[in-house]
């Protein structure tokens, strides 16, 4: 009985002692953000300079909507033959133990703005990586409003730079800004919210980082939140385009009874009218449906929901909106159930409305090829399958 005990006393310390003389086989991480793929993006990898002993492994996490690669070389002299990881897909990672000591400069083989290095070393005073914290002063900012970002780096150099960028959920970046610590470890700047590619309704992605080295934080806010409110469609008498003129957007444009709107195709201009006159009008080519039958979608989808599943009920609909930074192909596995809504104008970078019409399961599968596929040479880009499974009730 005590010799067991004094085993199990060993093999504690043993444990003990083995996790305190060997922490340079701990696990050090760098995440490649969502907008990585970008080349408006500051920085796309967090953090980008690393310092690491020899016989620690380093973890590249994917947390872009793209494929990347950690290949090891130069951009003007190519892979130098050390490291290449192959295709790292979106929300994948790839490791690697360094054992040799030396300096490891490496770039992204379909993104080479994409660079980074690791120094590999014994010494045993491995400077930690910087990090930084902000938040903004609301969680929702309409056209116009300035962004207020205030944060705190975790060590104060002299006039480092802080960058600061949006992206929306597709990972483009809609607004970049810098500023310098200067006196302190706090620093502040503003972002004004809006313009030509800011969508209304839409969540975006505020990303700071410190320097080179620094990790990378994010906050995620509202542009433009909607609000759902019921509505008497008897109430309503402003014409379409004065309600234009008074703010509302064109998806947002409320009929009276019984008319549904449409979109001269002469002036581009919008209407209200019978559905009887709608449907010679579209037969005519006098005018598009910007809503059919039902004026908004209930819900939209978007890369963020790849390989989810969606529930509508007869009659509800959704917005595709996948980006345009791909050529999709779109593909309904049972358009009985579940099909796109034609003569339907939607806002840019959204592939279609889809309307439910009968009870069932469909899948939805769209194949998104880089533009540079058809280019000569051919791109290395890849393509991205998305997918959806819709249940309708």
């Amino acid at each position: 009985m005590l010799e067991t005990k004094f085993c199990i006393l060993g093999l504690i310390l043993a444990i003990g002692v083995g996790i305190f003389i060997h922490p340079s086989f701990a696990d050090t991480q760098v995440i490649i953000p969502l907008g990585a793929s970008n080349t408006n993006a500051p920085f796309s990898l967090s953090p980008s300079v690393l310092a690491v002993k020899t016989n620690e492994t380093v973890t590249w996490q994917n947390n872009d909507v793209a494929s990347h690669t950690v290949t090891t070389g130069t951009t003007s002299l190519g892979f130098d033959g050390r490291i290449d990881s192959g295709v790292i897909a979106a929300g994948k990672s790839f490791s690697y133990k360094f054992d040799k000591a030396g300096v490891y400069g490496y770039y992204c083989l379909f993104h080479p703005w994409m660079t980074g290095v690791v120094n590999v070393g014994s010494s045993s005073t491995i400077q930690p990586v910087d990090t930084i914290s902000f938040s903004t002063d609301k969680l929702s900012y309409h056209n116009g409003d300035s962004i207020l970002i205030s944060g705190q780096v975790s060590n104060f150099i002299p006039n480092e730079q802080v960058a600061v960028w949006i992206t929306n959920l597709q990972g483009v970046a809609v607004a970049i800004t810098h500023t310098q610590t200067e006196s302190g470890n706090d620093f502040s700047i503003s972002i004004p919210a809006g313009g030509g590619l800011w969508e209304s309704g839409d969540t975006y992605k505020v990303y700071a980082q410190y320097g080179s080295r620094s990790s990378i934080a994010s906050i995620d806010i509202a542009f433009e939140p909607k609000i759902y409110t019921k509505v008497n469609v008897s109430q309503i008498t402003l014409a379409p385009l004065k309600q234009i003129k008074s703010g509302v957007s064109i998806d947002n444009i409320q009929c009276g009874t019984d008319l549904v709107l449409v979109i001269k195709t002469e002036d581009g201009f919008p209407a209200c009218v019978k559905s009887d006159t709608a449907t010679k009008l579209f037969a005519r080519g006098w005018a598009q449906s910007i809503s059919g039958t039902n004026q908004t979608s209930n819900q939209t989808v978007t890369l963020e929901q790849n390989n989810q599943k969606i529930s509508l009920k007869k009659g509800e609909s959704f917005l595709l909106k996948l980006g345009n930074n791909y050529n999709w192909n779109i593909d309904i596995s049972d358009q009985t159930v579940v099909s796109r809504v034609i003569n339907m104008m939607v806002i840019n970078g959204a592939q279609g409305i889809y309307e439910a019409h009968n009870p069932g399961t469909v899948t939805l599968t769209a194949q998104g090829d880089p533009f540079c596929l058809s280019s000569i040479p051919r791109c290395a880009m890849p393509s991205i399958l998305f997918r959806v499974n819709i249940t309708v009730t």
